[in-house]
Parts: C-alpha cells; sequence; structure tokens
C-alpha cells in the first residue's frame, strides 16, 4: 500500500488501516460507533436466512468487518476511492463470499461528472468538471454484474451526502423488493451535493416503508420513528441543520412487510443501550473547576446521584478552597483538589492532576458546570472514562470555536436552561 498504516482489531477481528484514518480515535472514544449495522444485520439475518447483503461506501472494509462478526452472509462491497481499494481488499481477504467491486455508484445517465474528494479517513465525490472520475456504475449495472445480490434484503449506504439520491435510483431499479436499509442522513452533505433531504421520507412512504430507527453519527440509539409522522421528521432534521457533518443521524428504515424486524431490533437496541449506559457504573467522576458558591450550589444534586447509581464509588474533582463542602458529604467517597492557579498556568502540575484521575478509572466523567472553561474539558474529557457527560453550556468562559470542538467528545450533551444554569440537569 506504500503508506504508513496501523493494525487495528475490529470486533473480532483485525484489520489494516491508512494511520491517518479517524476510526481508532473515534472508536476509543464511542466504542459502539458503527457497531449498529452489524446487529441489524444480525436481526435482519434471522428472518432470512439467505440473506445477501450491499455495502456501498466500504471504504477500508470496517462495515464489512462489523458485519461479519454477527454474521456469515455474503457481502457485495463497493468503493471507488483508489486510496482505499487496496485495504478493502486486504481487510476483506480472510472472509470467504466478498466480492469488491471498484466503482462509485451513480446515475451513468447524467450529464453530470464527478471529482473525488479524499479527506479524515472517508471519501466522496462532488460535482466537477476537472479531475473527473470514471469509475461510475448504475444500480441497473450491478444488478446485471452481481445478478445474486439484486435481492439483497439489506443495503449499507455511506457516501457522505448522496445516500438519499442512491435509495431513489436504488428503489427504482427493483420490481416489488424492499430491503432494509441503512444510511447516512447528513443535511450539511446532502445540501453541499446538491440532493434532497427531508423529501426521502415521503419517498420512502411511497414504496410502503413505515419505520426508521434512528442513532446519532456516533453509534448511540436514539428513537424508532413512523416516517408518516411529518412533524417529527421536521424536528429530527431541523436538529442536525447547521452542523456542518459534526453531527447527523444514521437511519435505518422497514418496509411495511418488516414491521417485526424493526420492533424486534428496537427493544434489543433498548436493552442493550440500558447497558451501556446504566450498567456497570462502578466510578462516577464529579466534575467542579468554579468557584466555592458554585460548588455548593451544585453539590445538591449529590444526593440525586447518589440514588441514581447506587453502590458507585463518587470522586469530586474541585479546587482546594472548596474541598470542605464535600468533606462531610455522605455522598461523596473521594475528593481530589487542585490549585487553580497552578493547574491553569502549569502544565506538569495540570498532567499530575490529570494522573490522578486516570488512576481512578472513572467509569463516567460528569462535567456539571453550566459556564465551562478549557480546565473542565480537558480534566472530564482526559481522565479516560469511557462515557463522558456535560451541559451545553454558555461561552462566559470558553469561545463557541473551542466549545464545539470539545462538544465531540462528549457522549451525550444535556441541553441547557439558561433560566436555570446546571441545577437540575443531571437530576433528569
Amino acid at each position: 500500500m506504500g503508506e504508513p498504516t496501523v493494525k487495528y482489531h475490529l470486533e473480532k477481528y483485525d484489520i489494516i488501516l491508512p494511520l491517518n484514518h479517524a476510526l481508532p480515535a473515534i472508536r476509543n472514544i464511542y466504542p459502539l460507533y458503527s457497531s449498529n449495522v452489524g446487529r441489524i444485520a444480525k436481526e435482519v439475518n434471522k428472518k432470512y436466512s439467505e440473506l445477501h447483503i450491499i455495502d456501498i461506501g466500504a471504504n477500508v472494509g470496517d462495515s464489512a468487518v462489523i458485519i461479519r462478526s454477527y454474521c456469515s452472509s455474503p457481502i457485495l462491497c463497493i468503493e471507488g476511492c483508489s486510496e482505499y481499494i487496496n485495504f478493502l481488499k486486504d481487510n476483506t481477504s480472510q472472509f470467504t463470499n466478498i466480492d469488491i467491486e471498484e466503482s462509485y455508484v451513480g446515475n451513468t445517465t447524467s450529464q453530470d461528472t464527478y471529482a473525488e474528494i479524499v479527506e479524515k479517513g472517508t471519501a466522496r465525490i462532488t460535482k466537477s468538471n476537472k479531475n473527473k472520475i470514471t469509475n461510475l456504475i448504475s444500480f441497473d449495472a450491478i444488478f446485471t454484474k452481481y445478478p445474486e445480490f439484486k435481492h439483497s434484503k439489506l443495503w449499507k449506504i455511506d457516501t457522505d451526502g448522496h445516500d438519499t439520491s442512491l435509495i431513489q435510483q436504488g428503489l427504482s431499479s427493483l420490481r416489488n423488493f424492499y430491503p432494509v436499509i441503512h444510511f447516512e442522513y447528513d443535511p450539511y452533505f446532502l445540501k453541499l451535493s446538491g440532493n434532497i433531504d427531508i423529501e426521502i421520507f415521503e419517498i420512502l412512504r411511497g414504496y410502503g416503508y413505515r419505520n426508521a430507527l434512528f442513532y446519532d453519527n456516533n453509534g448511540d440509539y436514539f428513537a424508532m420513528v413512523d416516517i408518516c409522522n411529518d412533524a417529527m421528521l421536521e424536528d429530527l432534521h431541523q436538529y442536525q441543520v447547521g452542523r456542518k457533518s459534526d453531527k447527523y443521524w444514521d437511519i435505518c428504515v422497514f418496509h411495511e412487510e418488516d414491521t417485526d424486524i424493526c420492533s424486534s431490533l428496537r427493544k434489543s437496541e433498548i436493552e442493550l443501550f440500558k447497558k451501556v449506559r446504566s450498567d456497570n457504573i462502578n466510578k462516577v467522576l464529579w466534575v467542579r473547576t468554579d468557584a466555592i458558591g458554585d460548588n455548593l450550589l451544585a453539590s445538591t444534586e449529590l444526593e440525586h446521584l447518589r440514588k441514581y447509581y447506587g453502590d458507585a464509588e463518587i470522586t469530586v474533582l474541585c479546587q482546594d478552597r472548596a474541598e470542605d463542602i464535600y468533606t462531610l458529604c455522605p455522598y461523596v467517597n473521594r475528593i481530589i483538589t487542585f490549585n487553580r492557579y497552578e493547574a491553569i498556568n502549569n502544565e506538569e502540575y495540570r498532567k499530575n492532576i490529570l494522573a490522578q484521575l486516570k488512576v481512578l478509572k472513572p467509569d463516567i466523567s460528569l462535567n456539571s458546570v453550566y459556564s465551562r472553561e478549557p480546565l473542565t474539558d480537558y480534566f472530564t474529557i482526559e481522565c479516560g472514562a469511557k462515557e463522558r457527560i456535560c451541559i451545553d453550556c454558555n461561552l462566559i468562559n470558553i469561545t463557541n470555536e473551542l466549545r464545539e470542538k470539545h462538544n465531540k467528545f462528549y457522549f451525550r450533551i444535556i441541553p441547557s436552561d439558561s433560566k436555570n444554569g446546571s441545577m437540575g440537569k443531571f437530576v433528569d
């Protein structure tokens, strides 16, 4: 492959990635990132024992590897990016029943021409008259070349802005056959690519699709949605508008004939994430880097944390001058203090405090400060907790740019209420 690479263990298998690929860093923060496609495949395979799967935008083969960790169904991997195709071949060579098509998928009868953009571990095509790609294949050509995949009951589409267009093209090429479709719904890239967004649901309804499971782009299950509910769809669409691809939805839609799969998968996803979010929380880190008065007010939330997390060990991180607030608190097991001036101005001192937090190996870190600052985020994010939660804070102590940058590393961001500040947020 000629470029620096890294070996990475994904689900049950080892794969090779470009050194600059984002997958390891993302999975380190969000361990269930992209794993939903494997669980979906397993559930679909229960009903359709002869399941075939089409993976459009196969990248380096990571989705195929995840799917193979859950079921052994044949997979057609379609990837047009020359920088990823050799990784795809190498990573899937450990499996049987894998076909690879070295193409981008699109409308070959259109007069539009496209160029390739590769960045941050992903590739996409965009309309351009320069450096035009030539490896474009239509759905009709795919089904002719790979007839065994014409009736694939599961499609995974991840094409950075062309997903809705490909759904339209793919379904129009079929007759009375309706696969489960897992696709990326990113308003930013859809608009950038000139493709429809929320209108796709009306088109899907026309084919008889009825329900969808929504996940955030970190793999966290959100909700089952009736796609006939236009108001709900509008709310979900608007929630992701303006985020410039930092946040978007991964959606799995089901035809009315597969309502049973959707319902069963919904139940199992709820149980899985209930376990992920609440079970095995043995160590909680409560981060307060602000003043004494703020700590005094916020300390009332600790009783509710104790009720919620039961026998978990609760550690409070606070300034040394706020220590007395927590010393006699019956809900606190441990207190780690720091000198604010030294923590801000002395890097070695700051790293020493962080080392103490890492030794704790917290399962969850809670940034309960409404007026967040870089120091609060530093300790909460870098402490090594598997799950990190914060409040969508104001901009008194942090710039909007830095807040948005740090928000990417939180597992959950609780909407703020300027009237109430931090109070009651973690109680909810």
